[in-house]
């Protein structure tokens, strides 16, 4: 996700609805112990793309390492995506270098697609 350091004032009231009203809604119909739900407009930077998502807490801790179902909203607010999604940040630290995390990410959606 690309980010900019500071939030369009455009953009607020949907980074508000997305990490509060819809992260909630969603968080209230998943009565499952395991799932866990949330949302973010960017971890210290506003991101173009906020998003929300859902994972199962035994294989995904955070979005940056495991498997999860996320929805990604148009920058301007006028769509959004549901993606099956795949954490990179493992992969890019601790494979040592960018093309062995492109082997190692690459392997383990090969292997996902057999499920």
């Amino acid at each position: 996700m690309n980010t900019t350091t500071a939030k369009p004032t455009d953009s607020k009231a949907l980074v508000r609805k997305i990490t509060n009203e819809y992260k909630d809604a969603l968080s209230s119909f998943i009565h499952d112990p395991w799932k866990n739900v949330d949302a973010s407009a960017g971890k210290g930077n506003f991101a173009d793309v906020p998003w929300f998502l859902v994972s199962d807490k035994r294989i995904t801790k955070t979005a940056q390492n495991g498997i999860y179902l996320v929805y990604l909203f148009k920058k301007d607010g006028t769509g959004v995506y549901l993606s099956l999604n795949q954490g990179w940040t493992f992969f890019k630290n601790s494979m040592g270098s960018i093309s062995s995390a492109r082997d190692g990410i690459g392997k383990a959606s090969e292997k996902m697609r057999g499920f």
